[in-house]
């Protein structure tokens, strides 16, 4: 993605990722929100916590392992550091 800075082009690549772990199946979730540079506070980003494919017609596919599972959800965040930036 391509950010504008203080009339400074800039590219940004964000490596975080997440992961939500249902009776011990991962489903690989994706970001849904991201900002700029925050001045001296980094990056924002949020992810969406189950993936658009456990959706059907409207229907949360995951209802009954959740239920099986006691309604417990385990979510896995990982290289949320990593962020790189480059002038363009």
């Amino acid at each position: 993605r391509q950010v504008m800075t203080e009339q400074r082009y800039y590219t940004a690549e964000s490596i975080g990722k997440m992961k939500v772990v249902i009776a011990g199946i991962p489903y690989d979730s994706r970001v849904s929100a991201s900002s700029g540079l925050n001045y001296k506070d980094g990056d924002e980003f949020g992810f969406r916590l189950f993936p658009l494919e456990t959706y059907r017609n409207g229907t949360f596919l995951l209802e009954a392992p959740i239920r099986k599972a006691g309604g417990k959800v385990t979510i896995q965040l990982y290289d949320l550091v990593r962020t790189t930036w480059s002038r363009k």
